[in-house]
């Protein structure tokens, strides 16, 4: 869709200055809360364009949060169920995700006659989609959010075609002004489920014979594949359990690379120590299709490496080499742009190893940093020899080329922000070109997917898949079941870190009111979930904006890890669930004397 449709991928920023904004399908808040963070100030941007009409200029908060008063940018939400962000919003829906592509189906109609047309819904949520055609059509910055999380290419298609619908009403528009052919594109973001989603799937669309998981099970079942690099996953949490087995099961030989204990490692025939991300350096690609550098913080300890290391090492004994294929990052980057067209631009995402500013490398340390030799104490008295960085511009010390003078270092490659006489935080404003613009000499990385020209590719046909519908009949035991993301516990790494899983909610399952009567359960109680490959014990929670006729299951859990999502399964009371105790806990700081009694 990035590639093909009339598009442009916004920036966090872009999202700040739309004027009229629709998501579909996408709990923002919990798989994207950065962007949750930018729709909050797109909500409050109709307030700058009332300050120019009353000629209040933009510094001026405080008068414009009174010229404001309780306006808000239309903001609409096409969801599964209710979400945190529900309070800036003009209108929501919940629905499955084929209802919401349904939706989403009928507003690209209603702005573009020429798109598919849309049976089935009614009255009220027809007024709807006339009400979000119209504000998106006469919108000057529209916006169209998605992403992965409803696990839906209905979803996205039907985003895809509104962005079309309304690229193409923007195009005729200028069309009536002038007569220049002009690139003409709408925004559209597209939210991934982790940090480098956007780089896999480039990877994926080069990779031969398919680059997906299936296809890579199906060749290990037929025997043509004798071994298998997991490299930094767990499989487990990539498909159902006894699909995954089947690989560990079969003649191939295993070897995971990764840097945290799981199941793939404990049925790995061979696991080597990778480094984590603060201890490695390497190239993310974003969602906004931007690819960015990233660097080590610190040398790896014992016999951890980087996983490219490993992988070098690998191919030279394949090969019967005694020499690495690859000695630094620098070369198995290019090598990657070389072989993957669709990488083509990464190599100057930052400079590379070899960039010195007058023969100096860059010091990673501020000219403030002390008690390196404290650090070691324990060790040995005597400061150890720093470590130096074979594959980066940066040194580990505070030695190297330190200037406070912005626009000297190439912004990717400035570890930290400091000029004379300001706090660290607020000297960033002296590395932007303008407050809170883009720093000098251009944000870091590299764009991969620019805005293709005007001209629309086909129309993406929306298949609706009716086992999807809501209301269906549960009486059998058989609901949908649906995604439910938490902001705290469905990230992989974030959910083993205990200050992280602190702040996660208990796991629950979400059932609309009339389904929890049929099952005869109230909020507290048990239910067991029969999926295709295990059974699910989770604690009961009442939603109303949850669909009828399904329910929503936390993802990314250690007992939902791998779950295959928008598929029936039977739901029935546990009979033998424990509830918890419920303790009443009533805190104050009023004085309990004028509080009357209360404590």
């Amino acid at each position: 869709i990035l590639q093909q449709a009339p598009v442009r991928i916004p920036t966090l920023k872009d999202v700040e200055l739309a004027d009229a904004v629709l998501v579909l399908g996408e709990d923002v808040l919990n798989t994207s809360p950065r962007l949750a963070l930018s729709l909050r100030q797109t909500a409050a941007n109709i307030g700058k364009q009332i300050a120019e009409k009353l000629r209040v200029p933009l510094w001026q908060d405080a008068a414009i949060r009174e010229a404001r008063q309780d306006k808000k940018t239309p903001i609409y939400l096409a969801t599964l169920s209710s979400t945190g962000i529900d309070d800036i919003a003009a209108e929501t829906f919940n629905g499955t995700p084929a209802a919401i592509a349904r939706l989403g189906a009928a507003i690209a109609h209603a702005i573009d006659s020429s798109a598919p047309k849309v049976e089935g819904l009614i009255d009220d949520d027809m007024a709807m989609v006339e009400r979000i055609a119209e504000t998106l059509r006469t919108a000057k910055k529209p916006l169209i959010i998605s992403g992965t999380g409803c696990f839906s290419s209905a979803v996205l298609r039907a985003a895809a075609n509104i962005a079309q619908a309304l690229a193409g009403r923007v195009s005729e528009d200028i069309e009536q002004e002038t007569d220049s052919d002009q690139t003409v594109s709408t925004d559209l973001y597209l939210c991934l489920p982790e940090s480098n989603s956007m780089g896999v799937t480039l990877l994926h669309s080069e990779a031969e014979q398919g680059g997906s998981i299936n296809a890579a099970m199906q060749r290990v079942e037929a025997g043509e594949i004798d071994t298998v690099v997991v490299l930094e996953n767990d499989l487990y949490r990539r498909g159902p359990g006894n699909e995954i087995e089947a690989i560990f099961n079969s003649e191939a030989k295993v070897i995971v690379l990764d840097h945290h204990l799981h199941e793939s490692v404990a049925q790995a025939d061979l696991v080597l120590p990778a480094g984590v991300f603060s201890e490695v350096e390497g190239t993310l690609v974003s969602s906004e299709g931007r690819a960015q550098r990233h660097f080590a913080v610190h040398i790896p300890k014992h016999d951890i490496r980087a996983s490219w290391e490993w992988l070098s090492d690998m191919i030279a004994l394949r090969k019967g080499s005694k020499t690495s294929e690859w000695q630094h990052v620098d070369e198995v980057t290019e090598d990657c742009e070389k072989s993957v067209p669709a990488l083509q631009g990464i190599v100057a995402a930052a400079p590379g190893e070899a960039f010195r500013i007058s023969g100096q490398k860059i010091n990673r340390q501020t000219h403030r940093y002390s008690g390196r030799t404290a650090m070691q104490a324990d060790v040995n008295v005597c400061e150890a020899k720093q470590p130096t960085d074979a594959d980066s511009a940066l040194a580990f010390t505070m030695e190297g080329y330190a200037v406070a003078k912005p626009g000297v270092r190439p912004a990717a490659l400035t570890p930290s922000y400091w000029s004379p006489g300001w706090n660290s935080n607020q000297s960033v404003g002296k590395f932007q070109q303008e407050i809170n613009g883009p720093l000098q000499g251009g944000d870091p990385g590299i764009r991969l997917i620019e805005t293709p020209r005007a001209q629309r590719c086909e129309w993406y046909k929306v298949a609706f898949d009716e086992q999807q519908q809501a209301l269906t009949d549960s009486k059998d035991g058989q609901w949908l079941l649906l995604p439910q993301h938490c902001i705290f516990a469905s990230e992989e790494l974030s959910a083993l870190s205990p200050a992280v899983v602190a702040r996660s909610p208990e796991p629950c399952v979400l059932l609309h009111p009339d389904d929890a009567a049929g099952l005869t359960v109230d909020e507290g109680d048990g239910v067991i979930i029969d999926c295709t490959d295990r059974s699910i014990h989770l604690e009961v929670k009442i939603d109303q904006s949850s669909p009828a006729g399904s329910v929503g299951v936390p993802v990314g859990l250690a007992q939902t890890a791998g779950l295959v999502y928008l598929q029936r399964v039977r739901v029935k009371k546990d009979l033998d669930w424990q509830r918890r105790a419920e303790v009443d806990v009533i805190v104050t700081d009023l004085n309990p004397a004028n509080s009357g009694g209360r404590s």
